[in-house]
């Protein structure tokens, strides 16, 4: 199968969780045999860096046209398939906001898709399918859909009304107008949770059968490869961490990050308000009451830093915590394993990806229950789930962990096995396959197939004389989803509610 993948972010360009999911998805749909080709945002700072130095990896000279297109793809052979990563800047003129530069590399990505398709290389072609995640692709996707009529596949990893907690302003309007659009357009849309599809469903007035849940995924080799002894300062050499940098030619070590003795409370993410730190910082205090040698350790960046800082600042807490800035995967999968406790504090969280990481590196957890944090733990089993935006309780949960050592491990032992079993990379691919096999057949059983009735007699498909019993025409897709939206302004558009406050 040749899967053409749309994503504007993909390692080493790592925004949040999405990069990671299109990395692995890609990676393991190649080891099913397919050949994936994966379009992605590259600038001078990711340029074709690679992710690693996996083995069979050739990198494309950085060298660019004034259309942002690199020199070559990344090319990687996994048993029968093969990725290959294609990375283009947006154009290089200027861009007066965010959206500007959207549709600017909207059109770069549409050149690289035409290249793929008429340039006549031996893994050239016609695609079989487009797999599209979340609304920033969206005009690529769906120009793609129509110009090669290719069925057409969105993975929406979270909304801007879920983000924001509604829609306050005109740009996030036009977000989640540009995602309505882009669902409105897909023959399936696959969503990481069942909270996930709950919100699609509430707020595009989304059909049911046209949504597929399929979870987020880990590599438990890829966090075992962190696994080793726990580096610790020499007997009496007290020293402050230095910022989260594991220099040239060595590995992580344990006192970059908090002094010898020490009990590691760990945060991952984006710092944006969603993901609850401020709840945690408002706990923390509590904690050191009780346990005075922990340290809190916050990875990541994000438009909230300035303020987080600041906050720790007027706490008195900045002998505390600890901010890590970005962490490479190796730096972050050793700090899962030193960590005494992972909090994940979201008040909005689609799935909860870096929960499923702490898990499988076998973390002890205490998340927010809500949204996809709560189908993935279990409380109790797997970890502890506190409610949202509530400091007192996530104080108690996190200092249940500190003082029960042996609870604390029998929770992170069933987590590690419950993340092995249920949420590897190969069973999402899997799943995912299954969906493009799906949705291919629907849209050569109805004559809706690329390039026409030719290609389907190529692949030894037969148009039917009727709709097929166990789908609908996209037509008649097309006519029910706009008369479920009949009476909305304008008529056939998704129109939010403006939520103010």
């Amino acid at each position: 199968m040749r899967i053409l993948m749309l994503s504007w972010e993909y390692p080493p360009a790592n925004v949040g969780g999405l990069a990671r999911h299109v990395y692995h998805l890609s990676r393991s749909l190649a080891r099913r045999g397919h050949l994936v080709d994966v379009v992605t945002q590259g600038t001078r700072d990711t340029g074709n860096g690679g992710d690693g130095g996996e083995a069979g990896l050739s990198t494309g000279a950085a060298a660019r046209s004034a259309g942002g297109r690199a020199a070559g793809p990344e090319e990687v052979a996994l048993g029968e398939g093969l990725v290959r990563v294609h990375r283009q800047s947006a154009y290089t003129l200027s861009s007066p906001d965010f959206l500007h530069w959207v549709h600017q590399l909207n059109y770069s990505f549409l050149e690289a898709v035409m290249r793929l398709t008429v340039r006549g290389g031996p893994l050239d072609g016609p695609f079989d399918i487009v797999h599209a995640h979340d609304w920033l692709v969206a005009f690529t996707a769906r120009a793609v859909k129509h110009a090669q009529r290719l069925p057409l596949v969105a993975t929406i990893h979270a909304t801007e009304a879920g983000r924001h907690h509604g829609i306050h302003n005109p740009w996030q309007r036009y977000i989640s107008e540009v995602e309505w659009w882009l669902t409105y357009e897909a023959w399936r849309v696959i969503c990481c949770s069942g909270y996930m599809e709950s919100e699609l469903a509430g707020q595009f007035q989304l059909p049911q059968d046209k949504m597929r849940v399929i979870p987020n995924g880990v590599d438990p080799e890829e966090v075992a490869a962190a696994e080793g002894p726990a580096e610790e300062a020499p007997e009496g050499r007290a020293e402050e961490p230095s910022p989260g940098k594991t220099g040239a030619g060595r590995g992580p070590r344990r006192r970059d990050f908090a002094q010898p003795g020490e009990d590691i409370v760990f945060f991952i993410g984006r710092l944006v308000r969603e993901k609850g730190v401020d709840t945690l910082l408002d706990a923390f205090p509590a904690v050191l009451d009780r346990r005075p040698a922990t340290r809190l350790v916050v990875a990541g960046t994000g438009p909230h830093e300035g303020h987080l800082r600041w906050r720790v600042s007027q706490m008195g807490l900045d002998g505390r915590v600890h901010f890590a800035g970005y962490l490479d995967d190796r730096t972050r999968n050793q700090l899962y394993r030193w960590a005494a406790v992972a909090v994940v504090p979201s008040y909005y969280e689609p799935f909860g990806l870096t929960a499923l990481e702490a898990m499988a590196a076998g973390a002890p957890v205490v998340v927010s229950d809500t949204g996809g944090l709560a189908e993935t733990v279990a409380h109790g089993e797997t970890g502890l789930k506190v409610p949202p935006a509530n400091p007192g309780e996530l104080a108690a949960a996190i200092l249940r962990l500190l003082s029960d050592p042996s609870f604390a491990r029998r929770l992170a032992g069933e987590a590690r096995r419950t993340a092995a079993e249920r949420y590897s990379w190969a069973k999402v691919a899997e799943a995912t396959e299954a969906v493009y096999s799906e949705v291919i057949g629907e849209a050569r059983r109805t004559g809706w197939t690329a390039a026409g009735p030719e290609r389907a007699a190529a692949t030894g498909a037969k148009a039917p004389e009727a709709p097929p019993p166990d789908g609908e025409d996209w037509e008649a897709m097309r006519r029910r989803t706009r008369a479920m939206t009949r009476g909305l302004e304008p008529i056939g558009r998704y129109t939010p509610p403006i939520v103010r406050g």
